[in-house]
């Protein structure tokens, strides 16, 4: 399971044990591996396996995931040329 908030949220951690229960625990805080995954592999093999335009890219998130959108938003401005993020 990848993490992708910024900082470590203990009650985060709680909520993801309570709701999907797994055998490990996951650790919150992990966004700067999570956007290393992203830069480093997903948008390598989607630009290999897809006809794709730089001005295009678009990262968005919802919940969590807007909050990681803006993380990478700030961090690394070059991953996508549009980004939005929703609560």
């Amino acid at each position: 399971m990848r993490d992708f908030l910024p900082v470590r949220d203990e009650g985060a951690e709680g909520f993801i044990q309570d709701v999907f229960p797994i055998s490990y625990h996951v650790a919150s805080g992990g966004a700067h591996h999570f956007l290393q995954f992203i830069q480093n592999e997903l948008m390598p093999w989607i630009e290999a396996e897809y006809r794709v335009e730089a001005a295009g890219r678009t990262l968005m998130g919802f919940s969590w995931g807007g909050e990681f959108a803006l993380y990478a938003l700030f961090h690394a401005a070059t991953v996508s040329a549009l980004c939005g993020g929703q609560s």
